[in-house]
């Protein structure tokens, strides 16, 4: 069954047809490459490093920078929110590590 092509795909073939440059913007000929999982490798750290894995034990322990408020562009809607300031986990080796959050400026 041959696909149906799109306006948007018609206006950019007319485009290519009396613009140089337009060329590029059409879709090229070929298989499409399948879909795939990224995933890496959970490395060794070096020696003094982090031991990896970071995990937060008790999240009643984070801090939050003074709440914000965020207006939708119209106004029509309001959200209040408490901006995250810090998180305090443990690595693999049971070692604190602590991630500090910029206040929002907005």
């Amino acid at each position: 069954m041959a696909q149906i092509p799109s306006l948007l795909e018609e206006a950019v073939k007319r485009l290519s047809e009396k613009e140089k440059g337009w060329k590029e913007f059409l879709p090229k000929p070929g298989a499409p490459q399948p879909d795939s999982a990224g995933r890496a490798q959970n490395m060794q750290p070096a020696a003094g490093m982090s031991g990896g894995d970071l995990a937060e034990p008790d999240y009643k322990a984070r801090t939050y920078h003074a709440r914000k408020t965020l207006k939708s562009t119209d106004g029509l809607l309001t959200w209040l929110y408490d901006p995250i300031k810090t998180v305090s986990m443990v690595d693999a080796k049971n070692n604190p590590v602590t991630l500090t959050f910029a206040e929002p400026k907005t």
